[in-house]
This record gives C-alpha cells, sequence and structure tokens, in this order.
C-alpha cells in the first residue's frame, strides 16, 4: 500500500514498496492564494533528510512556479546522483538553461515529447508510469506543456493531473476508466465544476479522490474553501471518497 504525503499546492512525496517518488513537491515562490513549500521543508529534500532520502524519481507536470522550482531542484539533483527527473522537454530545457546548470547533471534528465491528448508509458529508475499530455487549464496557459502521470505500483495506480483542465475533450479518449486508478489526485475544480464531476465520474473513475491545489485559509479571498465545503456536503455521496489536502506536510493516505 501506498504512503502519500501532501507537501504543498500540487506536491507530494509517494513511498510503494521501497520507492520513492515526488509530484511537483519542489517549489518555492510564494504564489497566492496557495500553499508554498516552506524553506525548512525545502532544505530537507535538498539535503535527503527523512522522509526525504534515497528517493528515486522527481516528476514535474509542468514549468509553473506554484509546481516547479529550477535552483532548488538542481541543488536537489547535485546532491542525490541516483535520484532522476522526468518531465517535458519544455521543463527540462529551462532546467538546462539555469546558471547554477552543470553538464554533470545531464545522466540524471530525462524528457519526452508526448502528443497532446495522448497516453504514453515509461519506466524509471524500477518505476513504471504512463504520461499524458494534457491541456493546461486556463486560455493564457495554452502553450504550457502539461504532464500529467499515472504511477503504476504493483499494487496501487495513482494519478496525478497537474493543471490539466477538467473537460471532456482532455479525458473522453485516455481510457482512464478502464485503468482501475485506487487514488486520483485532482485539482479542486474537478469537483466544484458540474462537468468537472461527470468526467470524474465517466472517465476517471478513481477509487478516492485526493484534493489538491486548494487555497490557504488565510487567503482565500474568493472562498474557494467555501465553495470546496458545500460541493462536499452537497455532491459528496455521488463522488469518490474524498480526502482534503489542507495541511501541508500532514501523511493524507498510509
Amino acid at each position: 500500500m501506498s504512503n502519500i504525503r501532501y507537501i504543498a499546492n500540487a506536491g507530494f512525496l509517494i513511498e510503494n514498496m521501497g520507492k520513492k517518488v515526488m509530484i511537483d513537491a519542489i517549489h518555492a515562490k510564494q504564489i497566492d492564494p496557495y500553499y508554498n513549500v516552506d524553506r525548512q521543508t525545502i532544505d530537507k529534500i535538498i539535503n535527503g533528510i527523512p522522509p526525504f532520502d534515497n528517493m528515486d524519481l522527481l516528476l514535474f507536470t509542468h514549468y509553473h512556479p506554484d509546481h516547479f522550482d529550477g535552483e532548488a531542484t538542481l541543488q536537489t539533483l547535485r546532491n542525490h546522483p541516483n535520484t532522476k527527473l522526468f518531465s517535458s522537454k519544455q521543463t527540462v530545457e529551462l532546467l538546462k538553461n539555469l546558471s547554477q546548470y552543470d553538464i554533470s547533471l545531464e545522466q540524471q534528465l530525462i524528457y519526452d515529447e508526448v502528443e497532446l491528448n495522448t497516453i504514453k508509458d515509461f519506466s524509471v529508475n524500477g518505476i513504471d508510469f504512463s504520461v499524458a499530455s494534457l491541456t493546461h487549464d486556463g486560455n493564457d496557459y495554452k502553450n504550457v506543456v502539461n504532464f500529467s502521470y499515472l504511477l503504476k505500483f504493483k499494487n496501487e495506480r495513482i494519478y496525478h493531473c497537474g493543471d490539466a483542465k477538467p473537460d471532456l475533450i482532455n479525458y473522453e479518449n485516455l481510457g482512464l476508466d478502464k485503468l482501475n486508478i485506487n487514488y486520483a489526485l485532482l485539482d479542486f475544480p474537478y469537483i466544484t465544476l458540474p462537468r468537472a464531476r461527470k468526467v470524474v465520474r465517466d472517465h476517471i473513475k478513481p477509487q478516492k479522490i485526493v484534493l489538491m491545489h486548494m487555497p490557504n485559509k488565510e487567503k482565500d479571498e474568493y472562498n474557494w474553501l467555501g465553495s470546496i465545503y458545500k460541493v462536499v456536503d452537497r455532491y459528496g455521496d455521488e463522488l469518490p471518497e474524498l480526502i482534503l489536502c489542507e495541511e501541508p506536510g500532514k501523511v493524507v493516505v498510509r
């Protein structure tokens, strides 16, 4: 069984049968109203202090600063030569263009190009996963390559949407509904929008939803949390079991 620790925003540490994967878990810049990864946690990741020791794989869905910090990622890779990173060519090239990048890190960086609205299989450092290239939510981000990930452990399947738009065009031909997903890590609009709830029910079909990208309650000026809680109360019985990520650093699945 997996152990899933919520780091901040859309960032997680996932452990399963001795393997450790982090998805979108290294981002230090504060982007309101969301949680950033605090400095203490960033330092633990960089220095490999438990539970961030012996990391097998770093996955990044895209390069936005509420998901990805290039400098801290390079520091982490430099300190942990056995750790691999996988992302889109777009994100990896951004990483390579940083002044802190060194050619010695080349063998730790893996990227591939996946055609939009298709899914492709990979295996890195003993971890099997699939990548779906899906349109990023929001009209301003059409040129952003967003990789959604499906981790395929022997005993569980875990899906992370990144910032994929929760619409039919993204999901209708992926076949995720046939893959017996145990946990879907989804941004909160996947349950607050009626059309998105239908996508979850018909085209993702997870056993449980881990709801992420939730705002910090101290900075939630648009009361998005209130909308989330209303949906949970009103439609919770129609959705898979919901696990809300409201406390950074907390283990949400064990």
